[in-house]
């Protein structure tokens, strides 16, 4: 690639063709935009496949032939490139480099990468500055040399940086023409001389050592400036075209300069001196063009300017330029001229090629080809037509030229619009476009392959297709493990299932016969005169069966936490008291091994929430754990405090202590550090299920031999729990304050039974088991009449069937359970008032809610102990009686200020309803009555006795006397008419059954009033 204004002798002139008429046209070049393209053509560069490259203020152009491209301002807008913003002065194609030069500075653009930097030559003093005004690009292997306002500067291409500068000053350049301007200058590479004409003269500089001569030009008819437009070199003697001093020569032996004017024999005139531009046509002529002169061939030899006929606008100076096939290229202020033909015959073996400036689809320009190195251009779904601008390259040397293009190695189609090929519709895929070039004979003059890819819609693209089946694959792969997961997640659950419902029965068949066996074996303690031997036998059995009952209990809770059953229930009670008196519990086990049992328990006045089951679990397994593992004459101390809202408890023993190894794993399941010691190893796994479902951390430290420490940190603020983990006051309690184990009840209460009654009061044992109905029978069969049944469903027909007093009865049982016979019960006006204790294996309080909620009155845990079972009875009848004896004052009845249950509350409004309409007939009697109410006599007769402790006939009886009364003290009648207006026919049984019941008769009652 060759600089022409810079570098004339690289070409071969033989001759120059007819040099007494060298003919010019003036042409037109439009960009593609439309508009006309160079104004000056300055600097002027043909590349090797005969495209012109030229600068104008507005940026770089490059002309195929037909239309003109400002690469720069594409550069820019297209692909986002920093060219500057200053007019173009100079430029340099070095293979894919760009070396832009403008007013302010030098950019480098590589074409292939499409980056673009600003080459710091020096920085200006002060702004505006035209310190790094570029004037003259020249590229010589590795090294740049820039011509500038300011001197001239060598740059290293590699690295981008300046290596030397020459002929600088330290001051502000306020224009182009400064006094240090390096418009023109000449490399000598064999002898490392750079040769640079400036204003005020010529120097010489040595670049290996910085040495520079400078020379003037002493017998000029002017002093100062002299421009100097180029250093055109032949042998040892320099020609410069200059601005008012004609053509200069100068010998580079002799050190001399030689003047040669346009007008010898005329009077001097610095106007008719400016030589614009020259140019070598051969060894001897230049080709020069002289302001108001115009054209002429200088002859160096003979020192003669032979004028030629010049269009009259060239006369006004203008930039002469060689092409590659001789033709001369000349411009002035926005008018361009073209040689009618080559001024000279070249040697050079020159190729057209074909340029492709533009492609265009849907109306929107996707890329230059030429300059973006025609990569392969995409377009997208719908951008289906596409307009291509090309041009065989210097046309103008042709006689005729027609072109031709195929797709993808079909039919050559004949191409009719001139420099445009237009395709319509085209169907996605890939294209190969190939355009040829012919000339007059159809002989190929040059040819241009492009690719573009025409995008298909997305759906029908193959990555698409490929997607979808690759998803519909993934799709039925993870239906098909959705399919497993969900049938191995119902296994699962149903597995869980299954193993609660192992756990529920194991438990209640474990409580059961525990509860056979600790009833006899609490009644025989009972006995004062027992053998002391026997007593420690007892003894010994009734703690056995309390530990295989917390047994029980540990799987049945670890099961529960497995299965997410077990839920937290925390409420607001004193943290600090309740550990207190769990830690006391233990003072007579650590006695009995004589441990040094320490206690340390820090009151506080914080408001606590805790679930007081898994606190009361933890607690008891770590100390029991510790009482465990401590020696004789060991200690232990227990140390609980509550710290900003979080409860620290920590259990410390003496003992053999733990490794690190056995530190880890002593939390896991089944886990003993001793197999020779007892226990299954469950209650420290237990422990840290508890304490993880409460929130908190439990950890362990131990050294051999010496200590084992347990911590346990839990929050106890009742922000730290979800509104669902908060208890109701109905399931906040433990079980002591329920009552059901052995150590609440310290005294047995025998129940006194109102001996008054001719008949004694009827309880239904309700379970499934023999054993335990004949135990619970033997229990109260002295003072109340047994029904048992089997079942649930015979439980129901035998408490419809006899209306008794109590009900006992189990939970978990065939046909029908607990629950649902006291719901069924409970529901029905004939039962409702029956209390009914559940009595169960089931244990924990959401077992408890269940059968309170149901209605029961109360709910008991297998194994219980005896006296407590006769004490919650006591109580129960208790609170009938009051209810007996409310009723029985009572004329109105008024169930919402003595009962609770709603079935109880309908079935007196209708009784009383009943009684309203009816008591003051004589004729109401109790099969009327029963009837009215829709029961049996005896069921009525068994309600009205649990409610109010009278038969159907002396309620009613009652009934009249208390209306009686009323109106014996509101009324003025005599007393027969009383009686008969409450239903008694006779007078005398009235009087007599009055004073029965008052104590007087009706005549002394009315006289009370």
């Amino acid at each position: 690639m060759l600089f022409l204004t810079s570098s004339y002798l690289c070409w071969t002139q033989k001759s120059v063709v007819n040099p007494t008429k060298i003919l010019f046209e003036e042409i037109t070049i439009t960009s593609d935009d439309g508009l006309q393209a160079w104004e000056n053509i300055d600097v002027f560069y043909e590349d090797e496949e005969g495209i012109i490259w030229s600068l104008i203020e507005d940026g770089l152009y490059r002309y195929n032939g037909y239309a003109a491209v400002n690469v720069t301002s594409f550069l820019s807008r297209f692909h986002n490139l920093d060219v500057g913003n200053q007019a173009g002065t100079r430029f340099l194609i070095d293979n894919d480099i760009i070396w832009y030069g403008e007013r302010k500075g030098l950019y480098k653009i590589n074409l292939e990468k499409r980056t673009s930097e600003k080459i710091f030559l020096e920085e200006p003093l002060h702004l505006p500055n035209w310190r790094n005004f570029i004037l003259q690009l020249k590229s010589i292997a590795d090294t740049l040399y820039v011509g500038t306002s300011n001197g001239i500067y060598i740059v290293d291409k590699k690295s981008n940086t300046v290596l030397k500068k020459y002929l600088t000053n330290g001051i502000d350049i306020r224009h182009r023409n400064s006094s240090h301007a390096v418009e023109s200058f000449y490399v000598d590479t064999k002898n490392n001389i750079l040769w640079v004409a400036l204003p005020d003269g010529f120097y010489k500089i040595n670049i290996k050592n910085d040495h520079i001569e400078h020379y003037k030009v002493k017998d000029a008819p002017y002093i100062y400036p002299h421009n100097f437009h180029d250093i055109i070199p032949y042998d040892n003697v320099f020609l410069m075209p200059t601005h008012g001093l004609g053509m200069v020569e100068f010998n580079t032996e002799t050190k001399q300069f030689s003047r040669f004017e346009t007008k010898v024999h005329e009077k001097w005139s610095r106007a008719d001196n400016v030589i614009r531009s020259a140019i070598p046509l051969n060894d001897s002529t230049l080709l020069v063009n002289v302001v108001n002169l115009g054209n002429a061939l200088y002859n160096r030899y003979t020192k003669k300017y032979e004028w030629l006929e010049t269009p009259e606008p060239m006369k006004d100076g203008v930039f002469l330029n060689l092409d590659r096939s001789g033709f001369v290229w000349a411009s002035k202020r926005g008018r361009i001229f073209r040689s009618t033909q080559p001024v000279v015959k070249t040697d050079q073996n020159f190729k057209h090629s074909i340029d492709i400036s533009s492609f265009v689809a849907n109306n929107v320009l996707k890329s230059r080809p030429s300059i973006d190195g025609y990569s392969t251009i995409d377009l997208k779904e719908g951008e289906r037509n596409v307009v291509v601008d090309f041009s065989i390259s210097k046309p103008y040397v042709l006689d005729s030229i027609s072109y031709r293009y195929r797709l993808n190695s079909e039919k050559w189609i004949p191409i009719k619009t001139e420099n445009a090929l237009s395709l319509f519709d085209l169907t996605a895929g890939k294209k190969n476009l190939a355009i040829q070039a012919l000339d007059k004979d159809e002989n190929v003059l040059a040819v241009r392959e492009l690719t573009f890819v025409v995008h298909q819609p997305f759906y029908l693209s193959i990555y698409f297709i490929g997607s979808c089946v690759l998803f519909l694959f993934v799709a039925i792969y993870l239906l098909g493990r959705y399919s497993v997961y969900r049938k191995t997640t119902k296994k699962l659950q149903e597995l869980d299932k299954a193993k609660s419902k192992f756990f529920a029965n194991i438990s209640h068949e474990f409580r059961t016969p525990l509860t056979l066996i600790l009833g006899p074996i609490q009644q025989q303690l009972k006995k004062e005169k027992l053998d002391p031997i026997e007593r420690a036998n007892f003894e010994m059995a009734q703690r056995n069966s309390h530990k295989l009952l917390s047994l029980v209990d540990q799987l049945l809770d670890l099961s529960k936490i497995e299965t997410g059953n077990l839920k937290l229930k925390a409420s607001q009670q004193d943290v600090i008291s309740f550990i207190g008196s769990i830690v006391d519990s233990f003072t007579y086990l650590a006695t009995e091994k004589n441990i040094n049992y320490l206690t340390y328990i820090n009151k506080t006045q914080a408001i606590t929430w805790f679930d007081k089951d898994v606190v009361e679990k933890v607690v008891s397994n770590l100390i029991s754990n510790a009482i465990k593992y401590t020696p004789n004459k060991g200690s232990i101390v227990c140390n609980a405090m509550v710290k900003e809202n979080e409860l620290r408890f920590v259990v410390k023993n003496t003992g053999k202590g733990l490794t690190k190894e056995e530190e880890v794993k002593v939390f896991e399941r089944f886990y003993q550090i001793n197999e020779n010691k007892e226990g299954i190893g469950i209650g420290l796994a237990l422990v840290k299920e508890l304490v993880s479902l409460h929130k908190g951390t439990i950890n362990v430290e131990s050294i051999p031999n010496e200590w084992t420490i347990f911590t346990v940190i839990l929050p106890i603020a009742k922000k730290s729990f979800s509104k669902e983990e908060l208890a109701d006051g109905l399931i906040a309690i433990s079980r002591k304050e329920i009552g059901d184990s052995v150590n609440d009840y310290t005294e047995e209460e025998s129940i006194e039974i109102d001996k008054t009654n001719e008949d004694l009061p009827i309880l239904l044992i309700v379970d499934d088991n023999d054993d335990i109905r004949s135990y619970v029978e033997h229990i109260f069969a002295k003072h109340y009449t047994i029904i048992k049944a089997e079942n649930g469903k015979e439980g129901i027909e035998q408490a419809m069937a006899h209306i008794p007093d109590i009900i006992i009865s189990d939970v978990m049982m065939p046909v029908t359970d607990g629950v649902e016979l006291c719901n069924t019960l409970k529901s029905d006006e004939r039962t409702s008032h029956i209390p009914i204790i559940l009595l169960t294996a089931k244990a924990g309080d959401e077992n408890k809610l269940e059968g309170i909620k149901t209605g029961a009155d109360d709910y008991i845990t297998k194994p219980f102990h005896e006296g407590v079972l006769k004490e919650r009875i006591k109580k129960l009848i208790e609170v009938r009686k009051k209810l007996q004896l409310r009723y029985s004052q009572e004329v109105v009845l008024r169930p919402k200020d003595v009962t609770i249950n709603s079935v109880e509350e309908q079935f007196l409004n209708r009784m009383q309803k009943v009684l309203d309409e009816n008591l003051v007939e004589s004729s109401f009697s109790i099969a009327l009555f029963s009837q009215a109410l829709g029961m049996s006599r005896m069921q009525l007769h068994r309600k009205l006795k649990a409610l109010t402790g009278l038969s159907a006939s002396e309620f009613i009886r009652s009934q009249r006397l208390k209306l009686a009364a009323q109106l014996l003290k509101k009324s003025d009648i005599n007393v027969s008419q009383v009686g008969y207006s409450v239903g008694f026919n006779d007078h005398a049984y009235f009087s007599k059954c009055f004073k029965e019941m008052y104590h007087c008769t009706p005549n002394e009652y009315s006289k009370k009033k």
